[in-house]
């Protein structure tokens, strides 16, 4: 009976260290110099690792950086730090933190920030392997004249991988953070090969030619197949990942689960991407993902797709379903303003009066005979589409580009190049948002075509079928006579930064 009870006296006290270790605050702390009021630091609410869901942490005396966290998890962080006057640098660390570290960054003299604390050795080897951005990434890596791509992602991975593997035969990191980290590391390479094989598929979409492609089109699309089977993208413990966004949301609903269920062909394959295919995302985010990766797709589908600014009024009923899915959700801060401007929005549609629509669009079906309705005006006349990200870029440049078309007496003529009446809402939503004073006209089919041929003439502009096409955004500048002065003219960013342009 005494055995017995030391037995049991001695489990209670390892299983109350264990609860004691694992229940530790996450502290992270750090000194900066004067000029940082604060940083930015992923939200320890939300499940995964994302730069759109940050929250600004204040500086004790503008100095002193101190948090408690309570972490059920490891998980990674992304923290910013702005640059000051002095330094005029910004720092942008991606953190794999175990629940119950401790970490301390310091800023060294040549502007880089070193972490130390709980297994400071594996941060510092991810800071070196670290692949967060695509856009960055040095794709020709995957190449090898003796290796398959399958071998060298392999080859790469394990590297990688045999880093942390004797840190951790070396006791020098914990078993949780190897997992961390191997987990990520398949995420990203998951989405490097998916990336690579998907690019080869829309090589072929553009450039359809016989049967051939066809054949390898197939072979390429089983071998997608076989990737998003072995790395489920919605494993709770890919989301964990910083590229899991770029896996699961990207590369498997926007490109593969598209091609897969839709009809995409050389003729539709550069709107692929597009804004108008948010409804059918949302569908397949509906079926592929569950609980917490459900949430978090369809909070980032929110956040970078929602609003005024993004789908309109399409985006307000995937906002009334993640409200009733998930009303306590931790993402809501980061897209509900947005959405319920949107919702208020749609109930009062009262236009600026200097927003003049130009009707019936059915019946002018060319260039010359819309402008034959403008005679005597000097226009400026951009062509657009609400899917079209460049042309929003430009917008954000009307403030400033008004008092120089007012000041040379010419007005805004905005030319719609979207066809399908759906986006009509969203349309109407982008013109208020932006306050695109001035005369609209929405195009229809034929006067696409003469688009077309106008934005060919002197430099023969045809796609590989031979077909007429156009860039956008388009802008061209118009004299009194409806005579194209300029037919492709500065667009806003270019003018504004003479104010004293002259046309």
């Amino acid at each position: 009976m005494y055995l017995r009870k030391i037995t049991l006296l001695t489990l209670s006290l390892a299983l109350l260290r264990l609860y004691s270790c694992t229940n530790k605050p996450t502290v992270i702390s750090g000194s900066f110099d004067q000029d940082v009021d604060f940083v930015l630091l992923s939200n320890a609410e939300v499940d995964i690792c994302h730069e759109a869901f940050l929250d600004t942490i204040f500086l004790d005396n503008k100095i002193n950086l101190e948090l408690k966290l309570d972490l059920k998890e490891d998980r990674f962080f992304i923290l910013r730090i702005p640059g000051g006057s002095k330094s005029g640098f910004n720092q942008e660390l991606i953190l794999p933190i175990q629940a119950g570290g401790r970490y301390r960054i310091t800023l060294q003299e040549d502007h880089q920030y070193i972490v130390s604390g709980t297994n400071q050795e594996g941060i510092h080897n991810y800071q070196t392997i670290l692949n967060y951005r695509p856009e960055s990434f040095q794709w020709n890596i995957f190449k090898s004249d003796s290796l398959s791509r399958e071998e060298v992602i392999e080859k790469r991975k394990q590297e990688e991988l045999d880093l942390f593997k004797n840190l951790l035969e070396e006791k020098k990191i914990t078993s949780s953070f190897y997992t961390l980290i191997e987990n990520d590391r398949n995420c990203f390479y998951a989405f490097a090969s998916a990336w690579l094989y998907s690019w080869e598929v829309l090589r072929i979409l553009r450039n359809r030619h016989d049967n051939y492609d066809e054949a390898k089109m197939a072979e390429i699309v089983d071998t997608l197949t076989g990737i998003y089977e072995k790395h489920k993208p919605d494993d709770n413990n890919l989301m964990k990942s910083p590229q899991w966004k770029h896996y699961a949301l990207f590369m498997y609903i926007r490109i593969y689960r598209q091609y897969l269920y839709k009809e995409v062909n050389t003729n539709n394959v550069e709107a692929l991407l597009s804004r108008e295919h948010i409804p059918f995302w949302f569908e397949q985010i509906k079926e592929s993902f569950r609980g917490k990766a459900l949430e978090a797709a369809l909070a980032l589908l929110l956040y970078e797709e929602g609003g005024l600014k993004g789908c309109g009024e399409l985006s307000i009923p995937y906002y009334n379903y993640f409200l009733e899915q998930f009303p306590q959700s931790p993402y809501l801060k980061y897209f509900k303003n947005q959405m319920e401007e949107t919702v208020a929005f749609y109930k009062d549609k009262d236009f600026d009066p200097s927003v003049h629509f130009v009707e019936p669009r059915d019946s002018i079906n060319t260039f010359q005979e819309l402008l034959a309705l403008f005679r005597g005006k000097r226009l400026y006349v951009d062509v657009w589409a609400t899917w079209c990200g460049p042309c929003r870029m430009q917008f954000e440049f009307n403030d400033l580009l008004r008092p120089i078309l007012q000041r040379n007496n010419i007005k805004s003529l905005y030319i719609l190049t979207n066809s399908d009446d759906k986006q009509t809402n969203t349309w109407e939503g982008l013109i208020k948002t932006y306050n695109l004073r001035g005369y609209h006209f929405r195009a229809n089919k034929a006067f696409l075509e003469d688009l077309k041929r106008i934005y060919s003439t002197d430099n023969d502009a045809l796609n590989p079928e031979g077909k007429r096409y156009f860039l956008i955004p388009w802008y061209m500048l118009i004299d009194e006579e409806g005579n194209i002065v300029d037919k492709h003219f500065k667009k806003p960013s270019e003018l504004v930064k003479d104010t004293l342009a002259i046309f």
